[in-house]
C-alpha cells in the first residue's frame, strides 16, 4: 500500500515538511500518540516554508486527529470587490431634489438637437448630473461580516475555554490519568453541541420571521440545492487541447471566444438587390413611448457600466423625460449612437445542470447594458413588435416573444398536426433542430438585409447599424472584471431588442416549409421543429431531406446566416398510430439522425405515441424534488409560517408541475353512458401524490391525516380540480385567439365537432368545457402603436377629497357632465349613463343590459357606461367641453392603455366613438375629460347613474334604436368572467364533495365553514409550532395515545396522566382530571367557551389561552416546547 506513495515522492521530488517526532493522532481508547499524518511538498513550496507544527489548541470536536498548522511565505493577491451602490436604501425625495438641482445648474435647454456638438454636450451634462446625484445620495453597500451569522458572544467564550483546556491537555499528554483530559473532552463535546444548537436556532429564527418579501430569498437559497455556502467560482477552463487556463485574464479570453464567436466571411448579398416597398413609415419616438418603456423597467436589477439602476429613471422620469426624448430622437436625425452606450458588461452565468463547468459552453452570457441605451432599445423594440404584427412581417408559425402567443400554443399546434395526420391514416416524422450560439453568431449584415427585405424602413435599419457596430464589453465572473473586448458580431442577449431582431433573422428558416408540400415548421425563438406528413416514413424522410439539403433549404440558410447547426443535438421522432418500432434513421448529407423514443421540446417531453408518460414522470419528479428541497423549511415544530408555505407551493411548485398540463393531461369528467371517469385518471392520481406531500408540509400535520382534510384546511382545490382550473384557463385563452394566430382555424374546427378517433388536446378541452370561440371575446395581439395616446384627457385624483373638489369645479362650469356606472345585481349586469347640462331640469339617460352575471363583469359595464356617455354627448347640438365621470378607477385608467387585455374591444369602441365625436363637433383633445369620481359620496350624478345601472341590470334597458350601433347586438362572453365563474364552480364542487363526505360531515361539528380561508386567518399570527399542533388537534391525528395506539406507536390508548380513560383530544382538553387546575385557569380566561371543543379549536379569542393551557400541562413539551410564548422569533440571538 505504501509503494505508490513512495513512487510519487521519488517521481516529484517531494520532501516531508512536518518535523520528525511530532505526533498527529491521539488514540481514542488507549490515549497513545502516534504519527499517521504527514505533509509532503515539492521543492518550490518547501522553499517557502515558515513553520509546520501541530496546533492542539485548534483541535475541533469529534476527532482524534490533531490539526497541523502550516505557514508559507506566499504573498496573497486578494480580489477586491468593488463596492456597489445600494439603491434599496435611497431617500428618493432627496435624490429627486439633488437631481433637479444638478440638471437646472447645467442649462440643458429645451429644443430638439440639430448638431452632433449639441447632442454630445446635452448627453455629457445629463450623464454627469445623474452620476453626481448617485454619488451624493446613494449609499455604498456595506460588505457582509466575515463571521458566521449564527455566531454569538457565548460561543466565543466557549471557544476560548476549549482552546485553553486543549493547551493544558496537550501539555499533560504523557500523563494519561490527568484530570485535564476528561475535562477537555467534556468541554469540547459541549462546545460542539452549542455550535449545532446555535446554527439550528438561527436558521429557525430566520424562517419563522419570514415575511411576504423575504420568502423569495428563502426560496432562492433552497432552490439552489446543497452547497458549501460560498459563491460559485469559475474553475480552470479548458480550451481544446491547450493547457487549462488558470489566470482570470486567460479565462476571460476563453469565455469571450465562446460567447462571441468570430464572424465568418461577409455574406454574399446581391449588390443591386431591390428591396420591397416599405411596410410602414418611420415616426420619431415620442415622450409617451419613453415614459411607457420606463414604467415597464424591472426594479432592483444589476446596473450596467453607467451604474445607474432602473430605479433612477422610474422615480425621476418626469425630470428626465424632456431631455431623454431630445437625445433619443437625435440618434435618428443625426444618425449617431454614443460610444458610451455601446459599452456593456457581460456576466458569465452557469447553465444549470451541466456535467462539467470547466468548459466555456457551460456558461451563458447576459448583457448588462447602459440604462439610457436600454430604454431607447425598448422603445425601438416596441415599434418593431407593433409593426411586425400589424403587417405580418414575421413567419406565421414563429411563436416566441410575440404578443398573444405562448410556448404551449406551439405545442398544441404540433400535437394537433400529428393527430390530424393519424386520422388520415398517415405517419409523421418530426425533426427538432438546434443552432449553436444562436444569438452571438448572428451576422449583422445579413440581419440588416433580412429586415430591409421585409419592409423595415431604412431609418430604423441604419439606426440598428449604428447601435450594433463598434460595441465593446467586459466579461464579469467571480470578483473579476476583464479588459474591454470588441463585439464584432451577434445580438446582445439581455437587450430588449434581442428577441424581435432574432425573429427577423431566422424567419426565413421557418418559411422554407411554405414551398415544400406536406411540410410544416414551427418554433419558439431559436427552437425549431420541422414536421413532415406522408403515407410512410420513406415519404416523410424525403420531405425532411428536401427541407434540410436541397438548394435554398435549411443547410443553405445555415451557411448564408453563419448559424451552424448542432447536428449531434438534432432529434428525430417517427410517429405512427400503429407502428411498434422507432422507425428508420434519417440520412442527411452531413449526418445520420437516429430516431428517438421521446424528445424534449419547449420543456415538454414528446414521445412518438403522444402518450406523454415520460412527461408525467418528469412532472412528478419535479414535484417531489420541490417537496424534498422545501421540507427543511417547514417542520412540525418550526419553520416558515403556514401562509407563506402555501404561497410558495401555489406560485412555484404548481406552475412547475402543471406547465403545459393542457397539452399532456385530459381533465376528468363524467360522460353519459360511460361508467368510469373519462380523462387522464392514472396520471392525475400520480401527480396528486405531490399535493398530498405538499399539504402535509404546509400544514405540519401527521402523515396519517387524510388528504381531503388537509386540502380543506389549506383552502386548496383537490388536485383533479386544480388541473381542471388550469385546463379551463388554457381553453378560454384558445377561444380568444384572433384570426392571425396559427391556432385560430384549428380551434374553430375542434369546437365544431367532437371527433371519435385521435382527438387532440384542443378537442378534449373544448368538449369538456363546452366553449364556443364564436361567442367569446377576441383578444388581439396588438391594439395601438407605441406613439398612440387617447383623444381625451384622463384624470384620476390622488384621493377622494381631491376628486370631490374636482367634481365641484366641473359643477360650477355649467357645461356638459356625464356620469356613468355599472352594476351587477340580481344575476344581471347593466350599465347606464346620465347627462347633465347647465340648469336642465331632467338629465338624459341611457341604459344597457350586458347579460348574465356568469358571463360579464362589472368592469365591462363600467366601460360600456363610458360608451353610453359618449353617445349622449354626441347627441347634443353644441359641445364645447364635457366630462365623463365613473366611480371605477380601473376602468378610467384603462382608457389610456394601448396593450391588449380582456374586454379591450369595448375600449376600442370607446376610442372610435370619441374620434367620431371630435370630428362631428370639431373639438380638440382637451375638450373631453374622462375622470374618476368617488362612489357613494352623495354626488348627485353618480348616485343617479348607480340607480339607472341597477335598472339596466334587472333587465330594463333603453330602446335599441337609442343605443350606439356597437351595442345593438349581444356582447361576446367575457374571458375574465368565464374564468371567474368556472373557479367559483370548482370551489362549489370541492365544498359539496367535502360536506358530503364522511370526514366532512364529522368536521361540521367543529368547523362548518370548511373549506375556506378561515383556518389560515386563525393561525396567521401564530408561530408554526402552534399552527401545526392546532391542525393536529382539530383532525384528531395528534400525538395523543388514542391516535398513537391506532398507528401502533403506543402500547396503550389510556391517558398517561390519569390512567383512567382513553387519551383523545376531547379527554385531553375537556375532561382529564389530572389537568383540572390548568383547566380552571383556562375557564377563568374564556368562560363557557372553555367547555366547548369547537370553540377552543376555532375561535380566535380562544387560541392563545388554549396554548397556555397546553403548555401548562406539559403534554407536548418534548416536541413543541415553549407553547406559552407566541413570538415567531423566539430563537433570535442578541
Amino acid at each position: 500500500m505504501a509503494q505508490p506513495l513512495l513512487d510519487n515522492i521519488a517521481a516529484f521530488d517531494l520532501s516531508m515538511l512536518l518535523p520528525q517526532g511530532i505526533p498527529t493522532l491521539e488514540a481514542t481508547l488507549t490515549k497513545n500518540y502516534t504519527r499517521p499524518d504527514n505533509i509532503f511538498a515539492s521543492t518550490d513550496i518547501a522553499d517557502r516554508l515558515l513553520t509546520c507544527d501541530t496546533a492542539p489548541a485548534l483541535r475541533p470536536p469529534c476527532t482524534d486527529h490533531l490539526p497541523i498548522s502550516l505557514s508559507l511565505d506566499v504573498t496573497p493577491h486578494p480580489a477586491r470587490e468593488t463596492p456597489r451602490r445600494n439603491f434599496r436604501e435611497v431617500d428618493w425625495e432627496d435624490f429627486r431634489t439633488c437631481l433637479k438641482g444638478n440638471i437646472d445648474s447645467r442649462m440643458l435647454g429645451h429644443g430638439e438637437l440639430t448638431t452632433l456638438e449639441q447632442f454630445n454636450v446635452v448627453l455629457k451634462n445629463l450623464s454627469d448630473a445623474i452620476s453626481e446625484t448617485i454619488k451624493a445620495t446613494v449609499p455604498l453597500s456595506r460588505p457582509p461580516p466575515f463571521t458566521k451569522r449564527w455566531w454569538s458572544q457565548d460561543l466565543a467564550k466557549s471557544r476560548r475555554a476549549v482552546q485553553r483546556l486543549a493547551r493544558v491537555s496537550y501539555k499533560h499528554r504523557n500523563t494519561h490519568d490527568h484530570p485535564s483530559h476528561a475535562e477537555y473532552r467534556k468541554i469540547r463535546n459541549r462546545y460542539g453541541d452549542e455550535i449545532k444548537s446555535a446554527k439550528q436556532d438561527h436558521w429557525e429564527a430566520w424562517l419563522e420571521s419570514a415575511d411576504p418579501d423575504s420568502i423569495w430569498t428563502i426560496n432562492r437559497f433552497t432552490a439552489a440545492g446543497p452547497s458549501d455556502g460560498s459563491r460559485p467560482r469559475v474553475p480552470s477552463l479548458k480550451d481544446g487541447n491547450a493547457p487549462a487556463a488558470e489566470e482570470n485574464e486567460a479565462k476571460s479570453g476563453i469565455l469571450y471566444r465562446a460567447f462571441f464567436p468570430p464572424p465568418g466571411p461577409p455574406p454574399s448579398l446581391p449588390a443591386t438587390h431591390r428591396y420591397p416597398k416599405l411596410a410602414f413609415h418611420f415616426s420619431p419616438i415620442t415622450d409617451e413611448q419613453i415614459a411607457a418603456a420606463v414604467k415597464r423597467l424591472k426594479e432592483l436589477k444589476v446596473p450596467g457600466p453607467d451604474e445607474a439602476s432602473n430605479e433612477v429613471y422610474k422615480h425621476c422620469i418626469d425630470l428626465l423625460l424632456l431631455h431623454l426624448g431630445r437625445l433619443f430622437r437625435a440618434t435618428f436625425t443625426l444618425n449617431t449612437y454614443p460610444s458610451e452606450w455601446k459599452i456593456s458588461n457581460t456576466a458569465a452565468l452557469r447553465k444549470p445542470g451541466r456535467p462539467d463547468y470547466a468548459v466555456a459552453k457551460a456558461y451563458r452570457p447576459i448583457a448588462l447594458l447602459n440604462c439610457i441605451g436600454k430604454i431607447l432599445s425598448a422603445c425601438v423594440a416596441d415599434v418593431l413588435v407593433y409593426e411586425s404584427e400589424t403587417h405580418g412581417l414575421l413567419a406565421r408559425n414563429h411563436f416566441g416573444g410575440r404578443p398573444g402567443r405562448c410556448s404551449t400554443d406551439s405545442l398544441h399546434l404540433l400535437v394537433k398536426t400529428v393527430k390530424d395526420a393519424w386520422r388520415r391514416g398517415q405517419v409523421v416524422s418530426i425533426l427538432f433542430l438546434d443552432i449553436k450560439a444562436a444569438f452571438p453568431s448572428a451576422n449583422l449584415e445579413r440581419l440588416f438585409h433580412n429586415m430591409r427585405s421585409r419592409g423595415i424602413p431604412k431609418e430604423i435599419v441604419n439606426w440598428l447599424r449604428q447601435r450594433l457596430t463598434g460595441r465593446h464589453t467586459r466579461i464579469l465572473f467571480d470578483d473579476f472584471k476583464s479588459a474591454l473586448f470588441e463585439i464584432i458580431n451577434g445580438i446582445d442577449q439581455g437587450c430588449p431588442l434581442s428577441v424581435i431582431l432574432y425573429e427577423f433573422y431566422n424567419s426565413d428558416l421557418f418559411e422554407i416549409a411554405y414551398r415544400i408540400p406536406h411540410s410544416f415548421a414551427l418554433g419558439y425563438i431559436d427552437d425549431a421543429a420541422i414536421i413532415a406528413t406522408g403515407k410512410d416514413y420513406i415519404e416523410t424522410h424525403e420531405i425532411l431531406r428536401r427541407y434540410m439539403d436541397e438548394e435554398g433549404g435549411a443547410m443553405t440558410w445555415s451557411n448564408e446566416h453563419q448559424s451552424e447547426f448542432s447536428l449531434d443535438k438534432f432529434g428525430l421522432l417517427n410517429m405512427s398510430a400503429m407502428s411498434p418500432d422507432l422507425g428508420p434513421s434519417l440520412q442527411l448529407q452531413t449526418a445520420n439522425i437516429q430516431p428517438l423514443e421521446a424528445h424534449k421540446f419547449l420543456g415538454v417531453t414528446i414521445d412518438r405515441r403522444l402518450r406523454f408518460h415520460q412527461q408525467v414522470a418528469g412532472a412528478l419528479a419535479k414535484g417531489f424534488a420541490w417537496v424534498q428541497q422545501f421540507r427543511r423549511l417547514a417542520r412540525t415544530s418550526g419553520g416558515i409560517p403556514f401562509s407563506h408555505m402555501r404561497r410558495l407551493y401555489l406560485s412555484i411548485a404548481v406552475p412547475r408541475i402543471l406547465y403545459a398540463a393542457d397539452v399532456f393531461l385530459v381533465p376528468l369528467r363524467n360522460v353519459p353512458g360511460r361508467k368510469s371517469t373519462y380523462g387522464s385518471v392514472g396520471a392525475i392520481k400520480k401527480l396528486a401524490r405531490v399535493q398530498r406531500q405538499a399539504t402535509l408540509l404546509i400544514m405540519g400535520a401527521m402523515r396519517t391525516t387524510a388528504s381531503d382534510v388537509l386540502e380543506a384546511h389549506a383552502n386548496l382545490l383537490p388536485f383533479a380540480l386544480l388541473i381542471d382550473k388550469h385546463c379551463h384557463r388554457a381553453a378560454v385563452h384558445l377561444c380568444t385567439l384572433p384570426p392571425s394566430h396559427p391556432l385560430h382555424v384549428h380551434v374553430k374546427k375542434a369546437s365544431a365537432r367532437y371527433i371519435k378517433h385521435h382527438r387532440s388536446p384542443l378537442h378534449e378541452l373544448l368538449e369538456t368545457y363546452q366553449l364556443d370561440p364564436d361567442k367569446t371575446e377576441t383578444i388581439s395581439p396588438i391594439r395601438y402603436s407605441p406613439s398612440w395616446s387617447p383623444s381625451f384627457q384622463v384624470s384620476v385624483a390622488d384621493s377622494k377629497d381631491s376628486a370631490l373638489k374636482e367634481e365641484a369645479r366641473w359643477a360650477e362650469k355649467h357645461g356638459i357632465r356625464v356620469y356613468s356606472d355599472g352594476s351587477d345585481i340580481d344575476s344581471g349586469v347593466g350599465a347606464a349613463a346620465v347627462l347633465y347640462r347647465g340648469d336642465r331640469a331632467n338629465p338624459k339617460v341611457l341604459r344597457f343590459y350586458l347579460g348574465k352575471s356568469s358571463e360579464h363583469t362589472v368592469y365591462e359595464a363600467e366601460v360600456v357606461g363610458f360608451i353610453l356617455g359618449v353617445k349622449l354627448i354626441h347627441s347634443e347640438f353644441v359641445v364645447y367641453s364635457a366630462s365623463c365621470a365613473g366611480d371605477n378607477k380601473a376602468s378610467v385608467r384603462a382608457t389610456r392603455l394601448r396593450r391588449p387585455a380582456p374586454s379591450h374591444y369595448l375600449l376600442d369602441v370607446l376610442h372610435r366613438d370619441v374620434d367620431l365625436l371630435i370630428r362631428k363637433h370639431k373639438i380638440g383633445k382637451s375638450a373631453l375629460t374622462v375622470r374618476w369620481v368617488p362612489g357613494h359620496k352623495d354626488v348627485e350624478g353618480n348616485e343617479r347613474a348607480d340607480l339607472e345601472a341597477k335598472k339596466a341590470a334587472r333587465g330594463d334597458p333603453s330602446p335599441l334604436a337609442m343605443l350606439p350601433k356597437s351595442l345593438q347586438s349581444p356582447l361576446p362572453l367575457s374571458s375574465s368572467k368565464l374564468r371567474q365563474s368556472h373557479l367559483e364552480c370548482l370551489k362549489s364542487k370541492a365544498a359539496t364533495a367535502w360536506k358530503g363526505s364522511e370526514r366532512g360531515h364529522a368536521f361540521s361539528r367543529i368547523d362548518p365553514s370548511l373549506p375556506s380561508p378561515k383556518f389560515e386567518k386563525l393561525v396567521a399570527d401564530l408561530p408554526r409550532r402552534h399552527a401545526s399542533l392546532l391542525i393536529q388537534l382539530r383532525t384528531g391525528h395528534a400525538p395523543l395515545n388514542v391516535h398513537l395506539h391506532r398507528i401502533k406507536c403506543s402500547p396503550t390508548k389510556l391517558c398517561p396522566a390519569c390512567n383512567g380513560r382513553p387519551e383523545s383530544v376531547q379527554h385531553f382538553l375537556l375532561s382529564c382530571p389530572s389537568y383540572r387546575r390548568q383547566r380552571d385557569v383556562l375557564t377563568q380566561e374564556l368562560g363557557r367557551p372553555a367547555r366547548s371543543l369547537a370553540k377552543l379549536l376555532t375561535s380566535p379569542r380562544a387560541v392563545k389561552p388554549l396554548f397556555r393551557y397546553i403548555h401548562a400541562t406539559g403534554r407536548f413539551s418534548t416536541v413543541f416546547n415553549h407553547l406559552n410564548t407566541f413570538d415567531k422569533c423566539r430563537h433570535a440571538r442578541a
